[in-house]
């Protein structure tokens, strides 16, 4: 996922979500988050 012009407030909650998104839709809790940015301010 991409995520163009995002809320500063989006990093940290994704970094709550995500992993435990990635573990539900997983098969056989194979799934993995990374996140970084891919142009600075």
């Amino acid at each position: 996922m991409i995520v163009v012009n995002p809320p500063f407030t989006l990093e940290a909650e994704l970094k709550v979500l995500l992993p435990e998104l990635a573990g539900l839709l997983a098969e056989g809790g194979k799934g993995r988050v990374r996140m970084e940015w891919v142009a600075g301010e």
